[in-house]
């Protein structure tokens, strides 16, 4: 893609991932397109253990993951396996923010990151990094 459209500063995707059959080349993709130094801003819904152990305990845990539903999600990420596929795919200084609900039961995450000057890829842990004002919803200082 980015031999045809080239490469921009920024690249967003919200609730796309959770649809894809092959997770790693969306990243790799949205990664070639991404100039040294720019950014992505990717959201999902959120799927940590105490939501899905909720789910499982009010007995919604079929109707939420229903294997019935026609072109639904197909992938079901938390933080910790969105930090994988991007830090592997080569993005660093991953910060999540939850949005909805109480954060642990959240709806959805977002996750922001940038393609390193050097482009070269980290240990996908270290790249990790979760934001207490963005936890908070208080969002970056300085932003709008």
């Amino acid at each position: 893609m980015a031999a045809v459209y080239g490469q921009f500063d920024a690249v967003v995707s919200l609730e796309v991932v959770e649809h894809l059959y092959d997770p790693r080349l969306y990243a790799k993709t949205m990664f070639d397109l991404v100039r040294p130094g720019g950014g992505v801003v990717v959201s999902t819904p959120y799927h940590g253990y105490l939501k899905n152990l909720a789910l499982a305990a009010s007995g919604k845990m079929d109707q939420h993951f229903t294997a019935l539903w026609d072109g639904g999600h197909i992938k079901f990420f938390s933080i910790e396996t969105l930090s994988r596929l991007l830090s592997e795919a080569g993005f660093v200084d991953l910060r999540f923010a939850r949005a909805g609900r109480i954060p642990a039961l959240a709806k959805s995450m977002i996750c922001c990151a940038r393609k390193c000057q050097s482009a070269l890829k980290t240990d996908p842990l270290s790249a990790r990094k979760i934001d207490p004002l963005l936890v908070a919803g208080g969002g970056y200082p300085g932003s709008p």
